[in-house]
């Protein structure tokens, strides 16, 4: 009878008494050999094109090869074709590119990911890889983490650098001593001059910066004051003028608060075209820090 090839490496299988004294040198080397690239042996591919695997009875061939290297020289996502026989192989993707491993019984193919290294298994028709769906113990990523889908985590996470970027992982002790910070009266976030003498208002979904009253914020310049409205005057910078709104209605108020006033400056009142105090002039708040309030009855400004 004559020889038969092993069902996955494609090995010499010789009946009784076949070869009779010519086994020895060349038929054993070829199928020790065989057998070595079959659980050791590397074959490195520079994809430029689709490449299917070469599988030859008796003879060692890129087919017999356990782990397979597609190059970084790789130019392009290409499908790389093993044989039709029950085997494992292990696929090292050094190119840039996701690589498709395909069998030439025409089932199912996986893709091999640039820069993984996974072992795939072809059942003669299918191949299928091994997939990461759960890891007991301790898991080290030292580079970066993808995770396309959902992930589970029943234990801790482990941050160990500082964020930089929205998409960054950060840890318990980093946003606490952000906390921390905040709490101790450093920056709040989205601050800038237009929040100044604003609060933070949740609507119970988000959080923003906003007026208690409105038109109530820090005001350091000149400005055209409008009904029912507080103004909070910071003198720092120098003296400006509160201008009253034009056209007052009965019992409409404005309330100037110059509590912060620089003792060298002193807040005007403009009268814009009304009486202050029965008098057709401007008024001046020269009674030191105070609030004031102007309220217009019988077609004039009071000040209280």
């Amino acid at each position: 009878m004559a020889s038969n090839p092993s069902a996955s490496v494609l090995a010499e299988l010789q009946t009784a008494g076949e070869n009779l004294n010519t086994w020895g040198d060349t038929r054993l080397n070829v199928a020790l050999q065989m057998l070595e690239a079959a659980g050791h042996g590397l074959t490195s591919h520079t994809l430029t094109g689709n490449v299917s695997l070469t599988h030859t009875n008796y003879t060692k061939t890129n087919g017999s090869d356990f782990c397979h290297k597609i190059a970084s020289g790789s130019d392009a996502a290409w499908t790389l074709t093993v044989g039709g026989y029950e085997r494992s192989y292990l696929i090292w993707n050094a190119s840039s590119y996701d690589q498709i491993i395909a069998c030439s019984g025409g089932g199912d193919s996986v893709t091999v990911y640039a820069g993984e290294v996974v072992p795939v298994y072809c059942d003669a028709t299918n191949m299928v890889r091994v997939n990461l769906e759960r890891v007991v113990g301790d898991l080290n990523v030292t580079g970066t983490a993808t995770i396309a889908g959902a992930a589970s985590i029943g234990g801790a996470v482990t941050a160990a650098t500082t964020p930089t970027d929205n998409s960054h992982l950060t840890n318990k002790a980093y946003v606490d001593a952000e906390l921390l910070v905040v709490v101790a009266g450093s920056a709040l976030p989205g601050q800038n001059s237009g929040t100044r003498g604003a609060s933070i208002v949740s609507d119970g979904t988000n959080a923003n910066w906003t007026d208690l009253v409105a038109g109530s914020r820090i005001t350091t310049g000149a400005t055209a004051t409008a009904n029912g409205q507080p103004y909070y005057c910071d003198l720092a910078g120098g003296a400006f003028t509160l201008t009253l709104p034009a056209s007052p209605s009965e019992e409409d108020y404005v309330i100037a608060d110059a509590s912060a006033e620089a003792s060298s400056s002193n807040l005007t009142i403009g009268r814009n075209g009304e009486t202050i105090a029965g008098a057709a002039a401007d008024f001046t708040c020269d009674l030191g820090p105070r609030r004031y309030y102007f309220v217009y009855l019988n077609s004039d400004w009071k000040v209280l």
